[in-house]
């Protein structure tokens, strides 16, 4: 198969385990073809509701962070009152509404390792048509693309397992002032299988820090930047073990000055 048609069985798997109040949350699950027009709208509404279809909407492949380059997929999910007067918004008995879908397909897939390293991040959610009796809303992923270490004098940055989100850049700064041409920031994550292992990293990154050496500094994305001088990395947030990825990461930046 594809990946395109291994992040589908992945959504659609994950789908198809949703449980509510002990019971499947969805009927239906399946994987379709985007974007949602009036035959895949009619499509999803023969379906035995509450139901939910995947579909592949685009790939950003030359976005410049890991947050907005990879496939993009939407799943609409379709809930039905089976009261009168009963509103599809709403949880019933016979199955969770609208709300309540949402919240537990948005709780389910994200940050869900669809492929080896790789997780579905939610971009966004909304309702797309409700007539009282039906409602059809959407939620859209998408499928980060990191890219691997950035290489500084021959070898990857924090080893082999880390990553790039967003590759060697000046630092921001505010208006007006410039930032410095001879700085570049490079973010990503520390990645190791045991947080001994990770400590080993931060503590080779200490004292790498600490004697400031110059190299080539290659970023995945392309560009190597000759003579550039490594003096301090910082973490972004605290350590953590993501039990999908089945890795101990650590969000990290790096600085580098032009030597």
């Amino acid at each position: 198969m594809s990946y395109l048609s291994d992040i589908e069985a992945a959504i659609t798997a994950r789908l198809s385990a949703l449980v509510y109040a002990g019971r499947p949350l969805f009927r239906s699950v399946r994987a379709t073809s985007g974007p949602l027009r009036s035959a895949q709208r009619e499509l999803l509404l023969r379906e035995r509701l509450p139901a939910a279809h995947v579909a592949f909407v685009d790939d950003a492949f030359a976005a410049a962070t890991a947050r907005l380059r990879g496939p993009r997929f939407a799943v609409w999910v379709a809930t039905r009152s089976l009261r009168v007067g009963g509103n599809p918004r709403d949880d019933e008995p016979e199955g969770a509404g609208a709300h309540a879908a949402l919240a537990l397909v948005r709780a389910g897939l994200e940050r869900l390792a669809v492929l080896p390293g790789r997780r579905a991040i939610g971009q966004s959610a909304r309702a797309l048509e409700s007539d009282g009796r039906t409602a059809i809303c959407e939620l859209q992923f998408r499928v980060e693309s990191p890219l691997g270490p950035v290489v500084f004098d021959g070898a990857p940055l924090g080893g082999s397992l880390s990553i790039t989100t967003r590759g060697p850049r000046p630092p921001f700064v505010e208006f007006p002032a410039e930032p410095p041409a001879d700085i570049l920031r490079w973010e990503g994550e520390l990645r190791a299988t045991t947080a001994s292992g990770l400590t080993v990293i931060e503590s080779g990154l200490d004292n790498l820090a600490g004697q400031q050496p110059v190299g080539d500094l290659a970023d995945p994305g392309g560009p190597v930047y000759l003579g550039m001088r490594f003096y301090e990395w910082t973490r972004r947030r605290p350590r953590g073990f993501d039990p999908d990825l089945g890795l101990y990461v650590q969000s990290a930046a790096a600085m580098f000055q032009k030597a």
